[in-house]
């Protein structure tokens, strides 16, 4: 009766033991990048991962809370069912999909653990994948049925590639009834003993064997062997003694069965130590020619290192030279800017303050923008015998050469209208002409004066004018009018008669603008080519500026903006002036 109920007590304890079994899940999450992933049964090794995933979220839930785990840095991951139930497993990381499955835990039989129980998470992708249930009864047999239902965020790759994942696990985790773990330890521990046994059963028919060698024949050629020093040539010099031994004995002899097969032994030996030498050699051989290599490798580097230290020797060398070259070049620029600045405040000082000008004329402003810091044009003014006189001249280049001429010049006219009191612009022009020619006659240089001169009598609207290649703008009543002068430059070809007066009737507001080709002549881009900024386009801005109240100040104003806005990221051409006067 004790028995019984001893043994029914067991039975109870192992039912609640099976019932209340707790299983394990092992596997590794992994993740990849392209486009299109698709694990062949046969071949899934062949698919190139972006590598395991650390740190991805696996929720194993049920009716009765929630189990969290994380995957370590190689991407593993271990999770314990506690008992038989119904769990909603969810593996996620942030940027990568979610895959979701059931997992039914029925039946483990004996099995407490199953590996190799992978996932795939598929990077910058949002897309849930519930790819199934999986089912755990009939004593640990796994199964699992896909979900067939259309997904809309699914992604096919991810869903098919788990399938695969999960059936390669299923296959290997149904192949034994027990752990596998545990069968492949047990395993590994008897191969050590089966490994024993067979080398302690391979040892004793050979000691038995030498045993009998021993006492049948003196000296063996096992003893010869064993000595190391001997070489090729007195090894098979001692087999052919061994062999003229045995042709002595005969075959009913029983050395000579012993004998025989030692012989052969001792052929077998000879031949493996001689591949042993040759393997060696050629060992050897290949060792000296990495040697080489390296030693040519290392000279290479060494003559490499050696040529860089040269050309930064040469270029530290070359460096100090150019820098005591551009100091040298500095300095002598740095004079050279002195003498243009100093030149520049000269220059300033010799022409005539355009301020002045609104003595003369108090509705009147001066543009001038010159291409270099001294310039080639200029604008000259004076009162003289009740006549107002104003001239504006470009002579032929800029920069300190065309500052040069403009001292000329406005010495000249300085002579011509102060001095010798010459007041009509046709005879000022003429004499101006002749001095300058004069001047420049036995010296073979380019030159060249555009200049407009007007005057006006105090206390009259009658203007005169006369010029050379410049001419005169005049706005009135809401049109302007380009007076062109004589056509010719500057030198001998001009004659007196070619240079004429012009005479301009002024009403209110009127605006007269005098001006070099500068302006005109500056480059700009339009439709991708260089073009120069053309009379017509002149006459629209000096007509928008002949209508502006603040005319004095709007005038310099729009001139420069226009100008910057022209010419863009190209150099300015040429120097430019321009004066503007409102009757």
């Amino acid at each position: 009766m004790k028995l019984k109920l001893t043994y029914l007590t067991y039975l109870i304890l192992t039912s609640c033991m099976l019932y209340s079994q707790s299983v394990s899940f092992t596997g590794n999450v992994y993740g990849y990048v392209e486009e299109k992933v698709l694990l062949l049964r046969k071949a899934s090794k062949n698919v190139t991962f972006e590598g395991p995933i650390s740190g991805a979220k696996i929720l194993i839930k049920n009716s009765k809370g929630t189990i969290t785990v994380l995957s370590d840095i190689t991407g593993s991951y271990t999770f314990t069912l506690p008992e038989k139930d119904l769990y909603l497993i969810t593996i996620s990381r942030n940027g990568y999909s979610t895959v979701i499955f059931n997992l039914k835990y029925d039946d483990a039989g004996a099995k407490s653990n199953f590996v190799v129980t992978s996932f795939i998470l598929k990077k910058d992708d949002n897309s849930t994948n519930e790819v199934g249930t999986i089912l755990i009864s009939n004593n640990g047999k796994i199964s699992f049925s896909q979900n067939t239902t259309n997904q809309k965020k699914a992604e096919q790759d991810v869903l098919n590639s788990n399938k695969i994942l999960i059936e390669k696990a299923i296959s290997i985790n149904n192949s034994s009834k027990k752990n596998i773990a545990k069968t492949a330890t047990t395993i590994e521990k008897q191969q050590p003993a089966t490994s024993t046994n067979n080398n302690t059963k391979q040892k004793t028919p050979e000691d038995s064997f030498h045993r009998v060698l021993k006492v049948s024949i003196e000296p063996t050629l096992s003893a010869i062997f064993a000595d190391t020093l001997l070489t090729t040539n007195d090894l098979k010099q001692e087999i052919e003694k061994a062999k003229t031994s045995l042709a002595l004995l005969k075959q009913s002899d029983k050395n000579y069965t012993i004998l025989k097969n030692e012989i052969t032994i001792a052929e077998n030996q000879l031949k493996l130590k001689e591949q042993l030498i040759e393997s060696q050699s050629n060992e050897l051989i290949a060792s000296k020619k990495k040697i080489v290599y390296l030693a040519l490798l290392g000279l290479l580097a060494i003559l490499s290192c050696l040529l860089i230290l040269y050309f930064l020797r040469a270029k530290k060398v070359y460096a100090q030279e150019l820098q005591l070259k551009n100091d040298s070049i500095s300095k002598v620029n740095n004079k050279i800017m002195s003498s243009i600045r100093y030149a520049a405040v000269i220059q300033s000082n010799v022409l005539k303050d355009k301020n002045d000008l609104n003595v003369l004329f108090p509705n009147s402003f001066v543009f001038n923008q010159p291409k270099d810091i001294v310039t080639g044009d200029f604008c000259w003014f004076t009162e003289h015998k009740d006549h107002r006189i104003v001239a504006v001249a470009d002579f032929t280049g800029h920069g300190v050469p065309g500052a040069m001429l403009t001292i000329l010049g406005q010495s000249l006219l300085n002579k011509i209208i102060i001095d010798e009191g010459e007041i009509s612009p046709s005879v000022i022009l003429a004499k101006l002409n002749k001095a300058i020619s004069d001047t420049f006659s036995e010296n073979k240089l380019e030159y060249g004066v555009d200049i407009t001169i007007f005057t006006i009598k105090n206390n009259s609207n009658s203007l005169t004018f006369a010029g050379i290649s410049n001419g005169l703008f005049h706005y009135s009543e809401n049109q302007l009018f380009h007076h062109k002068v004589t056509p010719a430059i500057i030198g001998k070809t001009i004659t007196n008669e070619s240079i004429k007066n012009q005479t301009i009737e002024l009403k209110n507001n009127d605006c007269i603008y005098l001006m070099s080709d500068g302006f005109c002549d500056q480059l700009g881009i339009v439709y991708e080519k260089k073009t120069k900024y053309n009379i017509p386009k002149m006459l629209n801005l000096l007509a928008k500026i002949s209508k502006e109240k603040q005319f004095i100040t709007s005038g310099p104003h729009d001139l420069n903006d226009e100008l910057v806005k022209w010419k863009g990221s190209n150099d300015q051409t040429d120097d430019v002036i321009v004066v503007g006067i409102k009757f």
